[in-house]
């Protein structure tokens, strides 16, 4: 499984967003891409609780492994092809 953000989410602030664009933040000049790519999924029975894999942010790449809270499989409505989507956090 690979996930890429390709740039930041539009925020309430155009000068907010900017900012997190900038060298202080994010760097979307010299790294317009965030990835994650996945080498684990821990299940309990047909949910999953758990993904690891890397996590490449400003070109470092280090290991990560987050709690899933939440998660969706549906079909994207603007393409029809299935799509997976979940909300998790570091311990």
């Amino acid at each position: 499984m690979r996930s890429t953000v390709a740039s930041l989410a539009e925020l309430s602030s155009s000068t907010t967003d900017e900012h997190l664009r900038s060298a202080d933040f994010f760097n979307v000049a010299e790294f317009p891409r965030m990835t994650f790519k996945a080498s684990d999924v821990k299940f309990n029975g047909d949910n999953p609780t758990e993904v690891t894999g890397e996590l490449t942010l400003l070109g470092v790449t280090k290991p990560l492994t987050l709690k899933i809270e939440r998660w969706v499989c549906k079909d994207n409505p603007f393409n029809k092809k299935p799509i997976v989507g979940f909300e998790g956090y570091k311990d």
